[in-house]
């Protein structure tokens, strides 16, 4: 792919310019459900399919609800007969954003670590991971 640099200074590959991403301002608060939503494949045309459905609420005082739950299908061959399958899970917890980073600590202990930020300074709209999450 042809790589180039723009006459603002931004990277370019394949002609789309790329961006610096801002960390997330001190004193930003979030008090919204988010949703991921998605899918692969088309469930009778291709030989699997799935689709996923997230929901993660951040509260202002520091706390996070995660939800969610993928559905997937397998069709052996040409044969009609669909599989299916699902799983679902919730978690609670705390979290901490510094910069781009955000922390989240379940209520079994475990800590997450993410890649995150605000698309277009608009906290309707955050990235966590490779999670592109927004308010609907």
């Amino acid at each position: 792919m042809p790589i180039k640099k723009t006459k603002n200074g931004f990277l370019e590959i394949n002609s789309i310019a790329l961006t610096k991403v801002e960390p997330v301002p001190k004193g930003t608060t979030f008090n919204n459900t988010y949703t991921f939503m998605g899918y692969s494949g088309l469930i009778g045309v291709t030989p699997t399919a799935n689709s996923w459905t997230y929901k993660l609420t951040l509260h202002k005082n520091g706390t996070f609800e995660l939800s969610g739950i993928s559905i997937g299908s397998l069709a052996a061959n040409s044969n009609p007969s669909t599989h299916t399958g699902h799983s679902g899970k919730d978690e609670k917890g705390k979290y901490r954003i510094q910069n781009n980073t955000i922390t989240m600590t379940g209520s079994d202990g475990k800590v997450h670590k993410a890649l995150f930020f605000i698309h277009d300074s608009d906290v309707d709209d955050i990235q966590v991971g490779l999670r592109n999450y927004y308010v609907n």
